[in-house]
């Protein structure tokens, strides 16, 4: 059977549903000798006056890429860059108060093949493999396109599987629905969370949505006949700031369309969409799907044998009017009572064992045969006083602890532009330090005193070390025995500097012979270097001046490509960019299982060993809590608050048992809470 791509799209505006708006358009370009790829432009407005701009903001995105020659990639990163000049232009020659900008995101389809580009207010969500995962722009990409000159977007590529989705949507579907709720509905597969979302926005004055799934399909659909061409004209076009006239455009041909189901209980689209819209992609697209054609004009003449037929039938049907149904009820009766010891065995295997993802997948399985008997018969007292003790079990297992309200210390965001991630905040001494890389500083500020004044500690081109001009910083580590703050220059040299003394230049061995210095960190003396291009963790022991020491191999054949992260405890473990987590106890890798979690890691943000306590802290972004593991990886415990809006990074200081938490800009205070 073939696999293929769809996508599916709809568009809400004003309360009226339709195929396309002025925030949602698709790009069709074919370039000679290759498959067509398809430019999926989802805007989002980032402000009221923003608004009358978007539509011609999708359409310049949209013209760019088609007219460009580049592969995918480069004609997206092209097309936003050529619209984010034109919006710097146009909010320099205007007052603060009319400037414009805008979250986009672009799906570019291929075959089985997606690119993601995203910059300001966005969100996407992958499912792949089973799992789910939230994606949005971070680094300079937050900013709003034509907000800031820097602004990049985040690209990510998908190669797609039966089963797997990928959906960009106006960032208000958070306000709809729960994390839970949404990937609930996206793990039911592609139809159902179309027809799914369909009815939950249909209420909404304005809302956007594609949905990218990939199928498997019927070998009889193959021999329908092809999808007609869509022609298409490509003018060249600019982005018209407001208030002046537009560019007279071509009008986009209709696209071909095979109908989703209906959503129950949603109103009726406009006649000009018939259902939310869903396109077959890639090189088999020419699946035509049935449709009924409605009565004949005439009906036929009834022979004998169907007259005999009929009244054969109806004797049956008055037979089974009888037999049937209590049939039916003992069967009914059977399967309750099959569910219901399914659901006790379940019960029994989950109590009977330690092994936490045993016990979770013992308490899902319990669960579920639970709801089934639910529905065989409603509201019994045997189901519902299982479920409560599956309840009481799960709430066990997955260890959810609320904070007390947290310390604020400081709200650095107002002192630094641009976020603030994990990799660029250090804690030791008394003090917290962050590196602002936008203006190429280290700033410190004091722990101690009741209200901390931000101070800059070391600064590109101003400071000078060892008699020569600081380069830009680019990681910092606190190192204890040493009492100062490491930091790395751009240079490769690596500064040791102590609030209210000059820095001193601390030698590290064959500094120059790394492919790539990608991230530091310190522990019991020693010091540990990231080479992402050298597919390599090196490790430097403490040397009289510094370290001035033979660099140690710590991998062995592991390719670092997608490492987010390192962090040192009494092992090295490293964050991936598929939000999973990989230990190394020795020179090869190990799983982080995660064993009995609730819901897996999602854009894990920052990883912090307390080996004292025997566990691990991980700012779980896309879950908006701390999780907390055994050194192993098993799940032991989750942290949540109501300021946990937006985590990014997490220090703790052990000597004191204090807990030091970024959530956006805001740095917050709390006692480092006992394991359960």
């Amino acid at each position: 059977m073939p696999i293929k791509t769809w996508v599916g799209r709809f568009a809400i505006v004003q309360g009226q549903a339709q195929e396309e708006s002025a925030l949602l358009r698709s790009f069709p370009r074919q370039r000679p000798d290759e498959e067509e790829d398809e430019l999926y432009v989802l805007v989002e407005p980032a402000s009221e006056r923003s608004i009358e701009y978007a539509g011609q903001l999708v359409d310049a995105i949209g013209r760019m890429y088609r007219q460009d020659t580049l592969s995918i990639t480069g004609a997206v990163l092209r097309a936003l860059k050529a619209a984010q000049q034109q919006l710097l232009d146009w909010n320099e020659r205007n007052l603060k108060e009319h400037r414009v900008g805008a979250g986009v995101s672009c799906m570019a389809v291929r075959g089985h093949s997606a690119y993601l580009a995203q910059i300001g207010p966005a969100v996407a969500y992958h499912v792949g493999g089973g799992r789910y995962r939230r994606i949005v722009p971070e680094g300079p990409a937050v900013e709003p396109l034509g907000h800031a000159e820097g602004a990049e977007p985040v690209f990510s590529r998908y190669e797609l599987s039966p089963g797997d989705l990928l959906l960009i949507a106006s960032p208000n579907i958070e306000k709809l629905l729960s994390e839970e709720e949404l990937r609930a509905i996206l793990l039911r597969g592609g139809d159902d969370a179309l027809v799914e979302l369909f009815r939950i926005a249909s209420d909404v004055q304005d809302f956007s949505l594609v949905l990218l799934a990939c199928v498997v399909e019927p070998d009889e659909a193959a021999g329908e006949a092809p999808a007609e061409p869509v022609a298409e004209s490509a003018p060249a076009t600019t982005v018209t700031p407001p208030g002046e006239p537009a560019p007279a455009t071509a009008s986009e041909p209709a696209t071909p369309a095979v109908a989703a189901p209906a959503a129950a209980g949603a109103p009726p689209p406009p006649p000009d969409l018939a259902q939310p819209n869903v396109r077959i992609k890639g090189p088999e697209a020419d699946i035509r799907y049935r449709r009924s054609t409605g009565l004949a004009a005439g009906l036929p003449r009834v022979p004998l044998q169907a007259v005999i037929a009929l009244v054969v039938l109806a004797a049956v049907v008055v037979l089974a009017w009888f037999v049937v149904p209590s049939w039916l009820q003992d069967s009914r009766d059977d399967r309750f009572a099959d569910l219901v010891s399914s659901a006790r065995t379940s019960l029994e295997s989950a109590l009977a064992t330690d092994d936490p993802a045993q016990r979770r997948a013992g308490l899902d399985a319990a669960a579920a045969a639970l709801a089934d008997a639910d529905l065989q018969q409603p509201d019994t007292a045997e189901v519902a006083a299982l479920r409560v003790q599956v309840d009481v079990e799960k709430a066990k297992l997955d260890a959810v602890l609320l904070l007390p309200e947290l310390e604020l210390i400081i709200d650095i965001s107002e002192r630094i532009s641009g976020p603030v991630s994990a990799k660029d905040l250090a804690l030791g001494g008394g003090g917290a330090y962050f590196l602002d890389r936008e203006q190429s500083r280290v700033i410190a500020i004091s722990l101690l005193g009741a209200e901390p004044e931000p101070f800059v500690l070391l600064e590109e081109g101003r400071d000078l070390v060892g008699g020569e001009i600081v380069g830009a910083p680019q990681h910092i580590a606190w190192a204890e025995e040493l009492g100062s703050l490491l930091i790395m220059d751009a240079s490769r040299r690596l500064i040791a500097v102590v609030p209210t003394e000059a820095g001193r230049l601390l030698p590290v061995r064959d500094a120059d012979a790394w492919g790539s210095a990608d991230g530091i960190d310190y522990r019991d003396g020693s010091l540990y270097v990231l080479d992402r291009a050298g597919d390599q963790v090196w490790l430097y022991l403490p040397s009289d001046s510094g370290f001035d020491s033979e660099r140690v191999t710590l991998l062995d054949a592991f390719d670092l490509d997608q490492v987010v992260e390192l962090a040192v405890g009494d092992v090295l473990y490293l964050v991936m960019a598929d939000d999973t987590i990989v230990r190394f106890p020795g020179s090869v890798a190990r799983p982080f299982t995660q064993a009995g979690i609730d819901l897996f890691l999602s854009s894990p943000a920052s990883l912090v060993a307390v080996p004292t306590a025997g566990m691990l802290l991980v700012a779980d972004r896309g879950n908006a809590r701390i999780a907390v593991f055994s050194p192993d990886g098993t799940f032991l415990q989750q942290l949540v608050s109501p300021s946990f809006t937006d985590l990014r990074a997490l220090a703790v200081d052990e000597p004191n048992g204090l807990l030091y938490i970024l959530s956006g800009g805001r740095l917050y205070r709390t006692p480092l809470p006992p394991l359960p």
